[in-house]
């Protein structure tokens, strides 16, 4: 079944090598990486549906003060920069009206 974007979401997805936008490398470390990445997928033009029987699992837990010092530094930073990623989706993208 298809699965309707909502904002904020960070889908772990299956694509294709080509054919779809690269990963927008100025997104490092925590926060607003792969949310930018299918918030792109989705203003391009892209579907997501759930693969039936298909699952993926994540190795390790995220415990209150497990997080590296700068992580609240690196979360500011990418914000700002998701705000300034999503105008230039406006300018790459004229013809979509989906925004995220």
């Amino acid at each position: 079944y298809e699965a309707p974007w909502r904002d904020p979401w960070e889908p772990f997805f299956v694509a294709p090598a080509r054919g779809v936008p690269p990963f927008d490398e100025r997104f490092l470390q925590y926060g607003f990486n792969r949310i930018s990445q299918a918030c792109e997928l989705h203003v391009a033009g892209f579907r997501f549906a759930v693969l039936d029987g298909a699952f993926v699992t994540h190795r390790g837990f995220k415990e209150p003060g497990g997080f590296h010092r700068g992580r609240e530094a690196e979360l500011g930073l990418n914000r700002r920069l998701f705000r300034a990623f999503r105008e230039e989706l406006r300018r790459r993208y004229p013809g979509s009206d989906r925004r995220c």
